[in-house]
């Protein structure tokens, strides 16, 4: 039977257990850009921090020009306070593909940009925010040695006064090995370049710089073609900051379950002592996808702490194609997942919990989903929000492309008996809110109290915590099998059997020893059989049936005074209680039996009766019917039995010595011969009870075959 209801799933919303079926992240804005159209890919890079959010458009204006929209929180609110556009932005330039905000800074990459002469150099734009709100590019970034399709700005990170840029294609002493380019905000405002890394170990077509995120004094970078567990496994660097202000490498970072073509690097985040990075290919195309944590130690090294796959992963998925990291919290993306519909996409968010393994609490999935939306293309975490792309969403035509913002309820925690339970079952919800707030559930539910939700999925949304934000809960309640009871009859007479079978649900399990389809007697009065039937839900139901056994008759046919009688001896009534019965047998007629005409030999008659529900009992005498012709002229001998009744022995005195003609049978009282002696002689024998059990008997004496006479005799 299904105990679902007993399982108490706590989560806490500042330590969240994880649970599938809570919404503890809440979408509470769907953001597109004010002058969005068809193939922007709006979303296709996000980054958040503190109350602004930036989302990259590289496909604005159907040029690839590119574009920029800041959003600014406004309560729960998200609204469009500026669009960013590159000062000397060409067709082609990509403005957009990359974004990254810290602070009061904003690096936006055009990884295509062709401004300093030649095709797909790159460049990297800054933005800062003014006291009046306003964000103004500052500067345009280039390598000091850019060169012809070398893509940088394909990824960029910001951290207080420093940025770094990818540029996976640089021929840094071999074609396409990539590298990474590290500026810093001088005195004056001026953003400087202060150093270019590269893999130590670089080779051809690493692509190192594919990915870049940067925090304080570390940066993590991808090379999502190195080849350390095959072509194609994939790799990300560490890199540290020392007193002097260089970024040296210190750790080369690969899976614990490296494989060929796997992308591994191909995103990472970075935050304090923690990182991410995503691995979302296969043997070349996308499968189910992984994520790696990694944290350093007190030494300094970097561990992978745990690989992360979603509970309801599947093949083509792509999760860690998006990854980010803030605190104790990251979001996977997993754009090619098919929740609804093909190809919607999902977000998932993890925590990390007190053993310091991060769990899966939240499968954020859009409120709209369609078709090939790609939600979770691009992903970003901070604090209590998240924003997640999805690039190819068509609110403004095909592939505009939009982005949502999540909020996490914080300060408020929920107790939920059980998120799934059978029809009928109690579900209590119960929710504390950290500030003292009253708890508001929807539906009618009162917090903390039992309540019986309706078959089906029902949403139930509380209200309490500091921000006011709604928490979901997700109440399935299974419908119980219609459990029913076939027997061939419920009233029955003692003795008579029934056979209970029940339908409706899988299987079946009876009370009191009762086995579904097999006949058994049940006793006598009523008595209530109760079955259980489990569905193929794992529900269960009961039904019972009443069965009523009335008592049998107690019968009895009423002793001749002689069950021996001559064919001469007339009509003999027969006498049977309770009264009314019937009589039936050999000679019987109503209630006399006619010797005659049942003739000579032994004869069972029998008494029946049926009383008012229709249960009947039925009793028995045997007489035996003899010529007794001629016997006056032999009744010259008699005899006696001293005692009788007796218990030891019991002896038979004859009249007269007999001679070896005679013959002695003794028979029961349905006239079966139970014991007999040939060729008696003298005056007496000698019975024991050794010889016969306990009973009614008849003794006759035989001469030459001829009756004598019968006397009754009876043994204690």
């Amino acid at each position: 039977m299904r105990n679902k209801k007993n399982r108490i799933i706590t989560i806490l919303l500042m330590l969240l257990a994880p649970c599938g079926f809570t919404q503890t992240w809440g979408e509470i804005v769907k953001v597109t850009g004010s002058e969005g159209v068809g193939g922007d890919s709006f979303g296709s890079s996000v980054s958040i921090d503190g109350n602004y959010a930036v989302i990259g458009v590289p496909g604005s204006d159907a040029s690839f020009a590119g574009c920029a929209y800041i959003f600014e929180r406004e309560g729960d609110d998200w609204v469009e306070v500026q669009k960013l556009t590159a000062s000397d932005a060409l067709l082609g330039d990509n403005f957009g593909y990359s974004v990254s905000i810290d602070g009061d800074n904003i690096i936006v990459g055009a990884s295509w940009s062709n401004n300093e002469g030649g095709l797909d150099i790159g460049a990297a734009y800054i933005f800062e925010r003014d006291d009046l709100g306003v964000w103004t590019e500052v500067q345009k970034l280039n390598a000091s040695d850019a060169t012809f399709n070398d893509s940088f700005g394909w990824t960029v990170s910001v951290s207080g006064d420093n940025v770094a840029i990818g540029a996976p294609l640089t021929d840094e002493g071999a074609g396409d090995a990539g590298s990474t380019y590290i500026f810093e905000r001088n005195d004056d405002g001026m953003w400087i370049e202060v150093q270019k890394l590269t893999a130590s170990d670089a080779i051809a077509a690493d692509w190192f710089g594919y990915s870049v995120s940067l925090d304080e004094g570390y940066i993590i970078i991808g090379c999502i073609l190195s080849d350390d567990d095959g072509d194609g496994s994939g790799s990300a660097y560490v890199f540290e900051r020392n007193d002097d202000g260089l970024w040296l490498e210190i750790q080369k970072l690969t899976a614990s379950d490296g494989a060929a073509s796997a992308w591994f690097g191909n995103v990472v985040s970075i935050d304090g002592e923690s990182a991410i990075v995503g691995r979302w290919l296969n043997e070349g195309g996308p499968e189910l996808g992984s994520a790696y944590i990694y944290e350093r130690n007190d030494d300094g090294v970097w561990n992978e702490i745990q690989k992360l796959t979603p509970a309801d992963a599947a093949e083509g998925d792509g999760f860690g194609l998006s990854v980010s990291i803030d605190e104790d919290y990251v979001i996977v993306g997993a754009a090619w997942s098919d929740n609804d519909s093909l190809n919607s996409g999902s977000a998932y968010i993890f925590e990390k919990n007190d053993e310091g393994l991060w769990d899966e609490i939240e499968e954020l999935i859009a409120s709209d989903e369609d078709v090939s939306d790609r939600f979770g293309y691009s992903v970003s975490i901070s604090n209590n929000h998240a924003v997640v792309g999805a690039t190819f969403n068509d609110d403004d035509g095909v592939n505009s492309g939009s982005a949502y913002v999540f909020q996490r309820c914080a300060n408020l925690a929920v107790e939920v008996s059980s998120e799934e339970v059978c029809e009928g079952d109690l579900v209590v919800l119960d929710g504390i809110s950290e500030t003292g707030d009253e708890v508001i559930w929807t539906g009618g539910v009162v917090n903390g109290e039992g309540f019986n939700p309706p078959v089906g999925t029902t949403t139930y949304f509380a209200t309490g915590g500091a921000e006011d934000c709604e928490f979901q809960v997700d109440i399935t309640v299974l419908e119980l099998p219609l459990v029913e009871i076939m027997a061939d009859d419920t009233a029955l007479c003692e003795g008579e059997t029934v056979t209970l079978t029940a339908s409706g649900a899988i299987t079946y399990t009876w009370e009191d020893e009762v086995v579904d389809g097999e006949a058994f007697e049940p006793p006598v009065g009523e008595s209530t059989f109760t079955v259980t039937g489990i569905g193929d839900n794992d529900c269960a139901a009961t039904n019972s049936i009443l069965i009523t056994v009335y008592e049998n008759p107690e019968v009895e046919f009423t002793a001749l005074e002689d069950v021996l009688v001559c064919l001469d001896n007339g009509l003999i009534n027969l006498f049977g209680t309770p009264v009314d019965g019937d009589f039936f047998g050999d000679g019987v007629e109503g209630s006399v039996f006619d010797p005659i005409e049942a003739g000579e030999g032994d004869h069972t008659l029998f008494y029946s009766f049926v009383n008012e529900n229709g249960c009947s009992a039925i009793d028995s005498v045997v007489i035996t019917v003899v010529d007794c012709l001629g016997t006056n002229e032999l009744e010259s001998i008699s005899f006696g039995i001293y005692p009788n009744p007796f218990s030891d022995y019991a002896v038979i005195q004859f009249s007269q010595d007999l001679s070896n003609n005679h013959q002695v049978v003794i028979h029961d009282a349905l006239g079966k011969v139970v014991w007999k002696k040939e060729n008696v002689q003298g005056s007496q024998i000698t019975l024991t009870k050794a010889e016969l059990n306990a009973g009614v008997y008849f003794f006759s004496l035989f001469e030459s075959g001829d009756l004598i006479r019968t006397n009754k005799l009876i043994v204690q």
